[in-house]
């Protein structure tokens, strides 16, 4: 029952690193947003990601795509 709650009702930061570009969804917020760095929240945590020529793809409200080269990824 609780993994059919958690398919329907998701509640953890997920990431997807596919074709150079970086899926990250059900974070809470975007802290800091430059060219070589991105610093995202989820539950009073944070998730620092640092590369280069880093830009958004695509900017929901509880989903990210990073496109750039991605260095490191910091949980």
């Amino acid at each position: 029952m609780k993994k059919i709650r958690e398919y329907l009702n998701p509640s953890g930061l997920e990431l997807h690193y596919k074709n150079d570009m970086l899926d990250v969804t059900l974070y809470d917020e975007i802290i800091l947003l430059t060219d070589d760095e991105i610093i995202l929240s989820k539950d009073n945590k944070q998730i620092v990601i640092k590369g280069c020529e880093l830009t958004l793809l695509k900017l929901l409200d509880s989903e990210v795509l990073i496109k750039g080269e991605i260095k490191t990824i910091e949980l």
